[in-house]
């Protein structure tokens, strides 16, 4: 069977690139989901489940109908994990084999950080441009948008671009800014054996994290921190960081599972989404529930629900690849930095007739309106991606 064409991975940047197995599985062995990085070669699976994530959220950012479908469907994890989660493995896979370069590892960090920021900035600034027209046209003060914007606007801009003020919807990527400057001095280490070290460490400030920080953003003044506590969330990115850069753990345990693994992560899957319906009976204290599955701070219940989620999707991505390719998705995970930006614009302006959401009508017109600006962004950028090629390369 022939190999699948496939172009290189993005992780935050355009340029950045990661190779990954292109054949599907014969049927003896199953296709590695991560494969030894000398196959140049793009994997659609990837950008796949990236335009998956990406449409959960922009659906949960509006008063979609379809929410209950899309938000946390299998128990108690949400499209932010996986983004978080897949974004370190590539970090792992694309510069695992530049592990002695420092200098050059600390540029790519940079340069991934910058790109993260731009496009923060140009969420932030386009959220506070709606605000500011909003207002100025004598409309209702939108109390759904960001309060700084227009309570203190000049204050709300500053904060935001200094990353001091992260409200809702703006406050992910954030943390994009500062993961890529992890990714050096986790690979330093773990190419000198230290990759467990790193990895407890990096728990422990988790754990600390949990005991000290509150489970909700923390807002004083022009500061609010987000719906994301980055000591909490980048135990996930480090986790991911030292799997990307070691293969040998996806062989063993996604590409040849053992029977007895895969019905325990079946089994501890089910039975949260079970816990989480709240059709079915009961058995937990609420409270404490809650605490332990609090998205802010990533609790210990929610991490564990997303990884046997992830250990599961990563077997069937690689027993049926085709299962988890899908060009239109692709698109989308291609290019999602400027996608998930389009998303946020779309969402804030639907905040500003929050009546819609009070009849079917209306919340089918924000769903229809959120999930059109991002195919329109992705094709554009698509387009223009084509359009690169072709002149770099008129004969190919």
């Amino acid at each position: 069977m022939q190999s699948r064409t496939l172009a290189s991975i993005r992780l935050a940047a355009p340029h950045n690139t990661i190779v990954f197995s292109s054949s599907p599985p014969a049927s003896a062995t199953a296709a590695p989901l991560i494969a030894p990085p000398s196959a140049r070669a793009r994997d659609l699976r990837f950008d796949t489940v990236r335009g998956t994530l990406l449409i959960m959220m922009a659906i949960n950012h509006v008063s979609s109908d379809l929410r209950v479908w899309v938000d946390q469907p299998f128990g108690f994890v949400s499209a932010a994990e996986g983004f978080v989660f897949l974004s370190g493995i590539l970090s792992g896979r694309i510069d695992a084999s530049r592990s002695h370069l420092t200098g050059e590892l600390t540029a790519r960090a940079r340069n991934r950080s910058w790109h993260a920021y731009v496009w923060h900035a140009i969420a932030l600034i386009g959220t506070w441009l709606l605000v500011q027209a909003w207002v100025s046209f004598d409309q209702t003060t939108p109390w759904g948008l960001p309060y700084l914007f227009h309570h203190e606007p000049l204050t709300g801009l500053v904060s935001g671009l200094a990353l001091l003020y992260q409200p809702g919807l703006l406050d992910i990527l954030p943390m994009y800014v500062g993961f890529p400057f992890l990714v050096p001095l986790v690979l330093r280490l773990h190419r000198q054996n230290r990759g467990l070290l790193v990895w407890l460490a990096s728990g422990v400030i988790w754990a600390c994290d949990q005991w000290l920080s509150p489970g909700h953003p923390i807002e004083w003044g022009p500061i609010n921190t987000g719906a994301f506590h980055f000591l909490s969330w980048q135990w996930l990115f480090v986790s991911g960081v030292l799997l990307g850069a070691e293969p040998a753990w996806e062989r063993k345990a996604i590409s040849r599972p053992p029977r007895w693994t895969l019905l325990a992560a079946t089994a501890g899957v089910l039975f949260l989404w079970a816990v989480r319906r709240p059709e079915l009976p009961n058995w937990w204290d609420l409270s404490t529930l809650d605490a332990l599955t609090q998205k802010t701070p990533l609790a210990a219940l929610r991490l564990l629900n997303f990884g046997l989620l992830a250990y599961l999707l990563g077997v069937l991505g690689s027993r049926r690849p085709a299962w988890l390719s899908y060009r239109p998705l692709a698109t989308l995970g291609r290019h999602s930095l400027p996608v998930f930006t389009a998303t946020i614009w779309c969402a804030q302006i639907a905040l500003c007739f929050p009546e819609a959401g009070d009849v079917a009508v209306g919340r089918w017109l924000e769903t229809a309106f959120v999930l059109v600006g991002m195919i329109a962004t992705a094709a554009t950028f698509e387009f223009l991606r084509l359009r690169s090629l072709g002149k770099t390369n008129p004969a190919g």
